[in-house]
């Protein structure tokens, strides 16, 4: 993508800067490049709930705490073996990326859309921050306000609970009301794919599949990289193969042996290449390439059917967006670094275990910024390679 497929999302986070910086009285400065603009809004939506289904959602909160704790060793383990795989360069290990609505998601080869992004991450948001405030609500912990917040460039939402009657509570309500955001995450991305099925069964029916999409050309010496394939071209032929959808492509490939010819059409162009041996069996073809999705088309293109068609992919991507969004930030609150949940309910356990409280934080502390590390491995260590390398090269021409 040139710098003219940015002008839109360019054009909007300046409009958003301008009215920040236009109300920029208005938000107040708590840390290091936090910002917090502090309102009522949503405070007495969150006493209504908490009083009218206050004992079922008792309990819930109460199963959360298990919920929670499931997602925090999962997140820990699944990012501590990403980590270790970037750090001895394993073949297809993927590093993380910001998701920042507008922008490709690195590694992935797909962008983020900006209307529906911000749409799915308002979703998020809301239902994050109102389930902290439900259940602190339900403990009667008092609700100070609820806002906006800028963690440097990164926008997000707050609800504030009264730190003061917070820590009076017993640790299993801490537990409950820390659990209660990313646990709510986890619901929502589960509604979210229940709904996405019926969409899924109407757009099939209605349309035919005409290709498979590329999602990622893969990064090293690989066939279809060095072949300038194309991410995003959508293949309708593999050697005398007419390639239509997932099961046609599959059963292509897999007649490929490493060292093979291979021709690739797609819709805009021809590309040959020589197979390599797959990385986790030498028996297996390789070319590198990770599919995304079925190009479709619509069978009855009446103006009723296209304007219905068209609505039910949005729904499509407004779901699957919400839903994929709204399970890796569940997960990623419950990975222990400072200001996340699952660094509160940590320092819960360190608090408990050891009763002197200036051990207890130093251990915490000492966890946390073990847990930044393997973060920052991960954001970085595949961008730094990847610019060594290319240092590298450039020396040797």
């Amino acid at each position: 993508m040139g710098l003219s497929d940015y002008y839109g999302v360019i054009l909007f986070y300046s409009a958003v800067l301008l009215l920040i910086y236009y109300n920029r009285k208005k938000f107040e400065k708590q840390a290091t490049l936090m910002y917090l603009y502090k309102t009522k809004i949503g405070l007495k939506f969150m006493d209504a709930v908490s009083k009218k289904f206050g004992k079922p959602l008792k309990y819930f909160g109460y199963f959360g705490i298990l919920v929670a704790y499931l997602g925090f060793f999962l997140i820990t383990y699944a990012l501590l073996l990403g980590a270790y795989d970037i750090i001895i360069d394993k073949p297809g290990a993927i590093g993380g990326s910001p998701v920042i609505p507008g922008l490709p998601i690195a590694g992935l080869g797909i962008t983020f859309p900006l209307i529906i992004g911000w749409i799915s991450l308002f979703i998020i948001m809301i239902v994050h921050e109102f389930s902290h405030g439900i259940w602190a609500r339900l403990h009667k912990v008092k609700i100070k306000s609820s806002g906006i917040a800028f963690f440097g460039p990164i926008m997000g939402a707050f609800v504030e609970p009264d730190e003061k009657e917070l820590v009076k509570k017993p640790h299993i309500v801490q537990h409950s009301i820390f659990a209660a955001g990313p646990v709510s995450n986890i619901v929502l991305w589960i509604v979210c794919t229940l709904l996405v099925i019926p969409l899924v069964t109407g757009i099939l029916s209605m349309t035919q599949a005409e290709g498979v999409r590329i999602g990622i050309i893969q990064e090293g010496n690989y066939p279809a990289l060095n072949s300038d394939m194309l991410e995003n071209s959508v293949i309708i032929g593999v050697n005398n193969d007419t390639i239509t959808n997932y099961s046609s492509l599959g059963e292509s490939l897999d007649k490929l042996s490493p060292g093979q010819e291979v021709i690739f059409k797609t819709k805009d162009n021809t590309y040959s290449m020589i197979t390599t041996t797959h990385p986790e069996n030498e028996s297996k073809a390789y070319v590198g390439i990770w599919i995304y999705d079925e190009d479709r088309k619509l069978v009855n293109d009446t103006l009723g059917n296209n304007l219905l068609y068209k609505v039910m992919l949005w729904l499509f991507e407004l779901l699957k967006w919400t839903a994929f969004i709204s399970i890796n930030i569940g997960l990623i609150n419950l990975y222990p670094i400072f200001i996340t949940d699952g660094a509160r309910m940590l320092k819960l356990n360190f608090e408990y275990f050891i009763k002197d409280k200036k051990k207890a934080f130093e251990y915490w502390k000492t966890v946390n910024m073990m847990a930044v590390f393997i973060f920052l491995v991960l954001l970085f260590l595949p961008l730094l390679r990847t610019m060594f390398k290319a240092i590298v090269s450039l020396a040797f021409l």
